[in-house]
């Protein structure tokens, strides 16, 4: 929803590079490189997993910015859970600029 929003603005092309949608666990730590350790001790929705998301994206990207966000859904968490809660966490490159790349 996030990528949709920004892809609405014409020229969003020339920022937005790169966008990753990922339900499982598996994905996460396949493609953001998200350890399982990370997942286990603090759980999928934690601050710590979704900034070890965006650090991934960054890397996997090699973007400037990166923005990860995790939910869990209201409908499906378990009684254990609050369904509606939510993580968003944005990390940068230190200068803020790559160079050599995109």
């Amino acid at each position: 929803m996030v990528a949709a929003a920004i892809t609405e603005v014409p020229g969003s092309s020339a920022v937005l590079h790169a966008g990753f949608v990922t339900y499982s666990n598996e994905i996460e730590t396949k493609m953001l490189k998200v350890s399982d350790e990370l997942i286990d001790t603090f759980g999928a929705v934690s601050v710590a997993v979704v900034w070890a998301m965006a650090q991934g994206a960054l890397k996997v990207s090699n973007a400037d910015v990166a923005v990860a966000i995790s939910q869990v859904l209201a409908l499906t968490a378990p009684p254990s859970k609050t369904g509606g809660n939510y993580r968003i966490r944005r990390c940068r490159t230190r200068s803020g600029s790559r160079t050599g790349g995109r």
